[in-house]
Order: C-alpha cells, then sequence, then structure tokens
C-alpha cells in the first residue's frame, strides 16, 4: 500500500479546489466535468469522492475560496487593516481584471448562474458575498456612521461588479475600456474619492491566505 506525508489528503484536497475554481470562473460550473477536474489535478475520478460527497460540494467550497481570493493577504496586520479602496477600484476595474477571469472576482464571473444553484450553495455565496461588501466598507471614510457606510458600500460594489460584467461583454476593445474607465470613476465618485488623483499605493499581493 503507498504511503503518503503526513498532510498530502489535505494538499490534494486544496488543489482540487483550486482548479475548480478557475476552471469554474473561466467555463461556467456546468460545463466543468468531475472526470476533467480530476485529470488537471492528475487524480483518477475515482478519487474524487474521497475528497467530496458531490460536486456540488466542491462548488461550494470553489465559490468561496475564489470570492476570498479578491482579498488576500501577506499577514494578518495587512487583512485588519482598512482596505486602500482606491488602489482595490483600480485594480478590480483594470484591463488586467477584466481579460483574465479565471483567476478574477467570482461574483462577475458566477453571480447570475450561482442563482440557479441550491440553497446552500446560494448560501454560502451570498455570505461571501456579504464580506465583500464589508470589506469594502472598511476603506469608507470613517466619519459616517457604520450603516451608512455600508449602504454606500453596496453601491460601490455593484458598480464594480456591473462595469466587469458589461467591459466583458463588450466586444470592441476601445469602448470596452471606456466602460471600465467610467465604471472606476464612478465607483471613485460613490467612494467618496476623487476620480482625478492617482493612485499611491499598489493594492494587496494577489496570493493564497496563509493559514
Amino acid at each position: 500500500m503507498s504511503r503518503y506525508e503526513k498532510g498530502h489528503k489535505a494538499d490534494t484536497h486544496r488543489r482540487v479546489v483550486e482548479i475548480a475554481a478557475q476552471r469554474f470562473r473561466a467555463e461556467g460550473i456546468d460545463s466543468v466535468g468531475v472526470a476533467s477536474l480530476m485529470a488537471d489535478a492528475g487524480l483518477t475520478h475515482g478519487g474524487f469522492y474521497a475528497h467530496f460527497p458531490s460536486k456540488e460540494a466542491l462548488v461550494k467550497e470553489a465559490l468561496i475560496a475564489a470570492i476570498g481570493s479578491s482579498f488576500a493577504y501577506e499577514n494578518e496586520a495587512e487583512a485588519a487593516a482598512p482596505l486602500n479602496l482606491r488602489a482595490f477600484i483600480d485594480f478590480y476595474l483594470s484591463p488586467a481584471h477584466r481579460d483574465k477571469p479565471a483567476t478574477g472576482c467570482a461574483i462577475a464571473t458566477l453571480g447570475a448562474e450561482t442563482t440557479r444553484r441550491p440553497r446552500a450553495t446560494r448560501n454560502a455565496f451570498n455570505k461571501e458575498a456579504q464580506r465583500f461588501v464589508a470589506r469594502i466598507a472598511s476603506g469608507l471614510p470613517e466619519e459616517a456612521s457604520p450603516e451608512h457606510r455600508l449602504a454606500k458600500a453596496y453601491g460601490v460594489f455593484a458598480q464594480l461588479v456591473g462595469s466587469l460584467q458589461l467591459s466583458r461583454i463588450v466586444m470592441d476593445k476601445t469602448l470596452s475600456d471606456e466602460v471600465l474607465a467610467v465604471g472606476r470613476s464612478n465607483a471613485l465618485q460613490l467612494a467618496g474619492l476623487d476620480p482625478g488623483e492617482e493612485t499611491k499605493a499598489k493594492p494587496a499581493k494577489r496570493t493564497a491566505k496563509k493559514h
């Protein structure tokens, strides 16, 4: 019988979730089969059920991981600090983010598709989306009440997601770039930030969370 190093199963599980999170965003959930996912991970189809009771269980985990990766930090101190909202908006509505949906925001790529998933999956998606909005709220001016900041954060959130989706739908690159630029300006104004100012800090590094 083969012996694996301690943590092998957890590492394999994590790898399958990461691959699924990317492929679901790139191809759509229903377009990706279990067999091809496991092949991408270097595993057999039969090995899938040693990690997940069903494909839907994997979908749920992959969605949580994909949304969480929008805010990945190097350390706990960075994660606890208020979001650099200007830098985040600049990244979110950039051509680089638009052109890489497989590693981008899962809310923009899979939001509509998630409405057709089972309730447990939708609940998990909604919970992560609310955390996303709360993180945006952390970067808003503190003089407003928490309720007002949260309401404003939902406005910024809607502007970001809608602009990114539309920029991908539009086939003309010049028009797509304009959608991003206008969306960025509107999102910054909603956040109470001057659209004309240059970003003075880089957004958080897009790396996996350290546990």
